[in-house]
């Protein structure tokens, strides 16, 4: 049994709360980092974790849809997933630079 049902909410409304939440963590995020208080590696990093989260609760709010909707709620968490990866690839690749230059000087 899910911990969802335990506690009564179906598996839309987790998505949405949970989405809903990552969207506002990324937005103040984003607004930190133009203001300039987080260097690009940790915009990355949030920028993984929040696309990664907020596809699976896309996933989770897919219980509550049919047909067509159905699937282009899939096919967006699919790309934001994907997209999640592909931030997490730079993150990590950010991250060996910064130990590489942290050697050499």
């Amino acid at each position: 049994m899910s911990v969802p049902l335990i506690l009564g909410f179906s598996n839309a409304s987790t998505g949405a709360i949970l989405g809903g939440t990552w969207c506002v963590i990324l937005g103040v995020g984003l607004f930190r980092y133009r203001t300039g208080t987080y260097a690009r590696r940790w915009l990355y990093r949030l920028l993984s974790l929040s696309l990664i989260w907020i596809s699976y609760s896309l996933f989770q709010i897919t219980s509550a849809f049919e047909g067509i909707t159905d699937a282009v709620i899939v096919l967006l968490g699919v790309g934001l997933l994907l997209l999640g990866l592909v931030m997490g690839v730079r993150w990590w690749q950010s991250r060996s630079d910064g130990e590489s230059q942290k050697t050499a000087g």
